[in-house]
Parts: structure tokens; sequence; C-alpha cells
């Protein structure tokens, strides 16, 4: 067997359960997930230290799990396409779903029994090993007592202790600027954790009385209910235009914030072992300005810091390219529409931008003033004996630049 095997395949994202996995568990995970239109296409790699899950179009690493974590696995009962893997992750149990044709995943079940051995829902026996009391805590959760030690660590403790160096995504050139919009949109898996108000645009101090702040008050919640104050399974978009926030369950869009309204991008430190990355963002239609919090497996959150700077370097780009006019065209290669289309199609000449409303795939989209000419009655104005052919009207429209 070669030391790594490598399948394709499509990684539906993570589900918490409450123990270290069983195929019921297992079962339930991939009946909330499958039907979940964010996937991403992926590469699964699996060696006798950890199986890392990579993105095949950008090469990101979506989950990187070592030896000592991986608590079980399996393909779910009566299926032959979803493999689950659970994940012992800051204390707290992952099923992470991957969804591929039937030979890749037996190639992979496979792997996974010869390098760590179980399979068909048993839990590892390594892991099995090395963490009896736990195991037989979640066997009996009536005896287990609540504490904060025994509840998930992501931001409930003061984790946000230090800044991590952010690095810097250096572009100079055109050719350089070209080759890292090929890699646009970047996805990251991690937890939404929410949206804490603050009072200053910039700051890392700003960011971590935040973060502090939303961990009391999901430490209450959890206080209140033993099911909540976990944060949401995401996968966060971020692309040239605006960072979305998706829901993994759902796919639903929780939240979108344009690139040119963040303000302040930090990653701190967290003492479980994983990253916590938060961005400043204004909302300019009611002028709150929030910090939004994530927890990302570790590296991640400078992955996703650099993203967003590329990004913000990618815009100026593009608006320095464009100027003040958003549609104005920037693509030589542009064919004109035809003569019997051109009389019918709206003229980029004729509108002037307003303001951006949103974006998405085929580009921004504004609000903007259309100038358009419409034929009058031939009207003889007796004063001056002119008649008046043509009269001009301004209406407004909303508008795309793609």
């Amino acid at each position: 067997m070669p030391s790594t095997t490598t399948v394709k395949a499509r990684y539906l994202g993570p589900v918490l359960l409450s123990g270290p996995g069983d195929p019921a568990s297992m079962d339930n995970a991939v009946k909330r997930l499958r039907a979940s239109a964010q996937v991403a296409r992926a590469s699964v790699h699996i060696s006798n230290e950890s199986v890392k899950i990579t993105d095949r179009a950008g090469k990101d690493v979506l989950l990187l799990a070592e030896r000592e974590n991986i608590c079980c696995h399996g393909m779910q009962p009566n299926s032959t396409t979803f493999l689950c893997l659970v994940v012992d992750q800051n204390s707290r149990y992952y099923c992470h779903v991957i969804n591929m044709p039937k030979s890749e995943a037996s190639k992979a079940c496979r792997a996974l029994v010869d390098c760590f051995g179980g399979g068909d829902g048993e839990i590892v026996p390594s892991w099995k090993s090395k963490n009896k009391k736990r195991l037989r805590q979640s066997v009996k959760p009536g005896r287990r007592r609540s504490s904060i030690s025994a509840a998930p660590s992501n931001g409930f403790d003061e984790h946000a202790t230090r800044s991590v160096a952010s690095p810097r995504a250096v572009v100079v050139s055109a050719e350089q600027l070209a080759r890292e919009r090929e890699t646009f949109p970047r996805k990251f898996v991690g937890m939404y954790l929410g949206a804490q108000p603050v009072d200053a645009l910039f700051g890392a101090d700003v960011i971590r009385k935040a973060v502090e702040e939303n961990g009391q008050e999901r430490l209450r919640q959890h206080m209140a209910d033993t099911t909540a104050g976990f944060g949401d399974p995401v996968t966060v978009i971020v692309s040239t235009q605006n960072v979305r926030t998706m829901d993994r369950t759902t796919g639903s869009v929780m939240m979108s914030e344009f690139i040119k309204n963040i303000s302040y991008t930090s990653v701190l430190d967290s003492v479980d072992g994983n990253d916590v990355f938060a961005f400043i963002a204004v909302n300019k239609r009611i002028g709150g300005i929030h910090c939004h919090i994530y927890h990302v497996p570790r590296g991640q959150g400078q992955l996703a810091y650099m993203a967003v700077e590329t990004a913000f370097k990618l815009l100026a780009a593009d608006e320095k390219a464009i100027g003040d006019n958003p549609f104005a065209v920037t693509d030589p290669k542009r064919e004109p529409a035809p003569a019997i289309l051109f009389k019918h199609q709206i003229h980029r000449a004729d509108l002037k931008a307003l303001q951006q409303i949103g974006a998405g795939q085929f580009g921004a989209v504004y609000t903007a003033y259309q100038y358009t000419r419409v034929r009058a009655p031939n009207t003889l104005v007796a004063a001056s004996g002119m008649r008046c052919a043509r009269a001009s009207r301004l209406s407004t429209r909303c508008c795309t630049t793609g």
C-alpha cells in the first residue's frame, strides 16, 4: 500500500455530535448535510499519520485530522457513496461527511482501516485506549457533570490572548494580480460565533474585547441550554467583491459583507490550538459597526486573513481600471451586440452608477440612473415657432456590471 492514498470527493462539511460516533449518529449527519448545495470539490489524502482534505480549486486545507484525534469512521448505513469521519476537535466530536463514487469510497475505506483500524462505525482502537474515561462519559451522559472544562472552549474561556502575526500578501505586478485572481473565490470551513457590536473601526484591542464579550454571551447561553453556544458550522467564501458566510447545514447565506466595507481584519490565538478569525465591517444601510467572529482550524485564520487582504488589492486594481464608471468596458475582446439587438439594448454610456447594492458570480450590482430618449408628438410651440421632436427622460434602474 502506498504511504498516502488520495481520492477525489465532495466535502459536505461537519456536524457536531454528542459522542465519538456510531452508525446511527453518522447516518443522521449524512441526512442533515446531503441536501446541502454548498459542497467543496475536494481531495482526501489518507496516510498513517493523518487525514487531510484539500480544496481542489484553491488547494486550501479544509480539514487536517491527526492520527490521535480520529475517533471513528465508516460508510453511512445502507449507502456506498457517503463516508463519515468523526474527529475529536477541542474536546468536541465532529462528523465530517464526504461524498464520492463507489469505487473511490471503497478505496478510501480500505485505506482508513489499514491506517487506523476500526471501520463500520466502530471506535478506532488507538483513540479508545487513550480516551477511556471520555468514552464512558459519552455513553452515560446523565452522570456527566456540567463544567467549563467539559463545555466547548472556543470562546467560553479567554482565548483571545494575543494576536497572531498576520502575514502580508505582497502583490506588486499585473502578472501576480492575474495569478491571484485565478485563486478566487477562496473557501474556508469553520464555526461562526456571531457578530458583536463595536464602537471603533480599527484595532486589535477592539476585536479582542469583542471576542471576549461574545464568549461570555455564548457561555450564558450554554449554561441555560447545554446544546447552545457552540456556534454554527459554516463555509466562509471570500471573493474579490464580498465575504459570504454560508450555513453548511442548510446551504443558505447567513451573512454577506462587501470587501470595501471591511475596515479591519485580525487573527487571534486560541488556547485550544485553533485560530480565531475576525473582521470589523460597517453596515452603511443602518450605520452599525460589527465584529464578525469565526473559529477555524489552526493555520486557516492566517489563510483567511491573506485572502481578504488580497481581495482588497484586486478590488483596488479593478476600481483603478474602471475609474468612477463601473459600467466602463475593460475587456478589449468584448463583442458588440448584433445590429438587430443594438437598438434594443441598454447602453453603458446611458448609465450613471449611484450605489453598489450587491455582488455575485456575474459581477457587482448597482442602482443607477439611465438616460433615455423618447419620441414626443410633433407639437407646434406658437411663441417660438419651433417643433419639439425629442424629449429627455431620466429613470432609475438596477444594473449589473457583468
